[in-house]
């Protein structure tokens, strides 16, 4: 099945990936996107492993969600400096640490004074419950909290610590304030874009490097044959990493916030009870009972049957709570260069819509590919959603072929006419000269997505004729000066001129003669009717 180049038009066999004509890969785009949805897939993992939002709210204010919210924060730039982090306070082990660095063990207490923060740390008994562990506070209050550590030392309430100068052994300073703690857990402030920046640095980080090296990789094989080449494909691949990277920033961040806001948390409630009423209803048949336990099993590595097993499948169900968040914010991000030339009619509806249709169904293909592989863990869920973005925009884009043609394809007879017409023009004498021009097009680069988006914006079919033909002209005008010159030797340029000289009078007294005749037949025609 052929195919066209969505830089300049040209038909392409079915195997063709490099355009022969504009040197250029169409496919990059689709690979660029399943990179892009793969990003995706990672910055829902990393939200739902690295953060614990749905925690950031648990009273009716808040009240209590910035103490979640400064776990998260202080842990962020150990991970980011590479760290070795184990968030293990997610396990919700009595005094067990929220976190361990490199082996130092942490606890977080971020109360409204520092004198309640490091009260937190101590039990019923009056005694400090966390040995082995440091306590960590919010900065601001952090030289006060050491003083009140102090004081606790004399009174002899740290068991196996007598010299109250240990405390600032004891004590650890946060990261971030308790104010700063406090706008984490919210939406649409300074303190949490700021976090969220961080946090989904690391993904941002990933996708440029996926994409830089899918695409640096593919140049490699079909298009570099020399330096010239291999410079083009590292600018290439280094536009399009930086291009994938601040998407998955930018929608990454769009996600999280959208997730601090009471829609996202009713959202995830509302996903969360759905989710177990689906696993629910599928265990009820015999089929879906073997399914259930088959997917257990693969999960756990072991047989699990039951309860037991419906619990584990609908954790995975439930998991992609932020995989649809995440998608819908990447689709957004992604289509908003495109809505921006829809609105400048730079492309048709008809190419909106298909380009939307085709990215939308690589993202429901990453969402289902991603279930499909997560009994194999994050490596799997990656894997799965990987393929299931590019089989899914692929099927997407074979469907849209039958419906709508690509407005490069559309344009091509444009192009065609306004060669054809420049050739007349400039009387081409061979095909050679005109291959020279169209090989000079190519090269220059005239042929290719802005010049689709000019013609596009043009009212008629005669306007876009007009329009390519002064993008072209310059070329044909090359051709015309580079033929040679004849040079006339002086008495051949006498000749012609007398020639020139001799054909002027004949027309005169031709134009006289047909005057003077014009005139004597009027006279006799009014003598007769006299």
């Amino acid at each position: 099945m052929k195919h066209y180049c969505l830089y300049c038009g040209n038909e392409l066999d079915e195997e063709v990936l490099i355009c022969p004509k504009c040197f250029k890969c169409s496919y990059l785009d689709t690979i660029s996107n399943s990179s892009t949805a793969l990003s995706s897939s990672l910055s829902a993992y990393q939200i739902e492993c690295n953060t614990q939002w749905l925690k950031y709210k648990c009273g009716p204010n808040g009240s209590c969600g910035h103490g979640y919210a400064a776990e998260d924060a202080n842990a962020i730039p150990d991970i980011l400096i590479g760290r070795s982090v184990t968030l293990s306070g997610r396990d919700n082990s009595k005094s067990g640490p929220d976190r361990i660095v490199d082996g130092l063990s942490i606890q977080t207490k971020y109360c409204q004074t520092a004198r309640q923060s490091v009260i937190a740390g101590f039990g019923e008994d009056g005694l400090y419950k966390y040995n082995g562990q440091v306590l960590e506070v919010p900065a601001d209050q952090y030289d006060e909290a050491v003083v009140i550590m102090e004081k606790m030392i004399t009174e002899g309430r740290v068991v196996g610590v007598s010299n109250p100068k240990e405390a600032r052994n004891i004590i650890k300073k946060g990261t971030v304030t308790y104010r700063q703690a406090k706008n984490i857990a919210k939406a649409g402030n300074i303190d949490s874009l700021i976090f969220d920046a961080k946090t989904q640095s690391v993904v941002a980080l990933s996708s440029f490097g996926i994409s830089f090296a899918i695409n640096f990789g593919l140049m490699m094989i079909f298009h570099c044959k020399n330096r010239d080449d291999l410079k083009q494909a590292l600018e290439f691949s280094l536009e399009k990493g930086l291009k994938d990277g601040t998407i998955t920033l930018t929608s990454s961040v769009f996600t999280t916030q959208f997730l601090r806001t009471s829609i996202g948390r009713d959202y995830a409630a509302l996903w969360t009870k759905r989710s177990k009423d689906m696993v629910g209803k599928i265990y009820g048949t015999k089929i879906g009972q073997k399914m259930v336990h088959q997917l257990a099993k693969v999960m756990s590595g072991k047989s699990i049957y039951g309860g037991a097993a419906r619990n584990i499948v609908d954790k995975v169900v439930k998991g992609t709570r932020t995989n649809a968040i995440t998608a819908i914010s990447f689709a957004i991000i992604t289509t908003l260069p495109d809505a921006f030339r829809f609105f400048s009619r730079k492309i048709s509806g008809a190419q909106f819509t298909k380009n939307i249709v085709v990215l939308l169904c690589g993202f429901g293909g990453m969402i289902v590919g991603g279930m499909a592989g997560s009994p194999g863990g994050l490596g799997g869920s990656i894997g799965g959603a990987l393929v299931g973005s590019a089989g899914g925009q692929k099927a997407g884009k074979w469907v849209m072929d039958k419906i709508i043609k690509d407005d490069a394809e559309k344009l091509t007879p444009i192009l065609q006419i306004a060669l054809l017409n420049l050739s007349y023009e400039y009387m081409l004498q061979s095909e050679e000269e005109l291959d020279h021009c169209i090989r000079a097009i190519i090269s220059e680069d005239v042929i290719g997505p802005s010049l689709f988006y000019s013609l596009q914006q043009c009212p008629n079919d005669f306007a876009r004729v007009s329009y390519a033909m002064n993008a072209f002209e310059y070329y044909f005008s090359v051709i015309i000066r580079e033929r040679r010159s004849v040079k006339l030797m002086a008495t051949q340029s006498m000749l012609l001129d007398l020639c020139y000289r001799i054909n002027t009078r004949v027309f005169l007294y031709i134009c006289i003669l047909i005057i003077t005749l014009v005139a004597f037949f009027v006279c006799v025609v009014v003598l007769l009717i006299v």
